[in-house]
């Protein structure tokens, strides 16, 4: 059974949610181009089968650490069969998984390998004493809007991609800008010509459109960050627009678009970027008892009055 978190008693605009349900089977997803990772996949593995667990290995990951005891999965089948990923990586890792197994529903568990990471927020020396209680059942899921890009030249659709943190507007080459105008539910807003533009999650908060100086966003406000990089015009604040509508980009200059730093489509002028917010959320699963900004104080080192 499902029920609302809310472990003080009051009502919070909180999309956590306790579980009580164990996990049966669960998919393995490693970065294998870290070091020593295939041991870190080894310890993860042994210790859901030990569980009576039923593991099924990423196809990627297997061919490139040579595991072969568990199979090996594409992302739909792990999609279709498994209703937990653990992840073992860094940030990136994790974008691509929630890409990937978000329509699928799957919730991610991220194990980080020692570096800065605001979603694989599991360090490797407490994995045994989180994994317990998770896959027992005791845990939170969170649900995290996605969002969702189409490019258009002229009538035609060129390009399109899904995002967890954020769609990104880039020069074209190392001199000049980007000149964008924005419009929100169809209606315009302004134009800026800047190094670049950025649309963010709440969850892109913390990564490309914080270093560009825009505000840190809780997830579970349903709004986007619109941050211009280096902007030469006088509309240079960040913009918080409703998740409702959508945000529509009209390219006047050469440039090319991103989505989480990937899938890169270079752009003309009078090319639109119309984005949305997508079907399918990234579901990620914490320990009980998991607070938001507990992960930002440790990882941003926000310490003092009280820490």
């Amino acid at each position: 059974m499902l029920r609302q978190s809310n472990p003080d008693g009051r009502i919070h605009p909180s999309k956590l949610i306790l579980m009580s349900l164990p996990f049966l089977q669960v998919a393995l997803i490693g970065k294998y181009q870290s070091p020593g990772i295939r041991s870190v996949l080894e310890r993860i593995g042994t210790f859901l089968t030990q569980r009576n667990i039923k593991v099924h290995l990423e196809s990627a990951t297997a061919a490139n650490t040579g595991l072969t005891g568990w199979g090996a999965y594409s992302m739909d089948d792990l999609g279709r069969s498994c209703e937990l990923a653990i992840v073992a990586g860094g940030d990136g890792t994790m974008l691509s998984c929630a890409r990937a197994l978000a329509p699928h529903g799957v919730a991610l568990l991220g194990v980080n390998l020692g570096r800065l990471g605001f979603m694989a927020d599991t360090p490797m020396d407490r994995m045994n004493e989180v994994l317990g209680p998770v896959l027992e059942g005791t845990c939170e899921h969170e649900s995290r809007a996605m969002l969702e890009g189409r490019v258009f030249r002229g009538a035609r659709c060129i390009a399109a991609g899904i995002a967890l943190n954020e769609v990104a507007i880039h020069r074209s080459s190392a001199l000049g800008a980007v000149e964008v105008a924005i419009s929100f539910d169809d209606a315009p807003i302004a134009s800026v010509l800047a190094d670049g533009l950025i649309v963010s999650s709440p969850t892109g908060s913390t990564a490309y459109g914080m270093a560009a100086g825009g505000p840190i966003l809780h997830p579970a406000i349903d709004a986007w960050i619109v941050v211009a990089i280096a902007a030469r015009t006088v509309v240079d604040r960040p913009l918080a627009l409703p998740q409702c509508g959508p945000i529509e980009l009209l390219m006047g200059r050469d440039s090319a678009v991103s989505f989480d730093g990937q899938l890169h489509t270079a752009l003309q002028p009078g090319d639109r970027v119309r984005i949305v917010k997508a079907a399918h959320p990234a579901r990620f699963v914490h320990p009980r008892g998991w607070r938001y900004f507990d992960t930002l104080r440790e990882k941003l080192h926000w310490y003092g009055n009280g820490a």
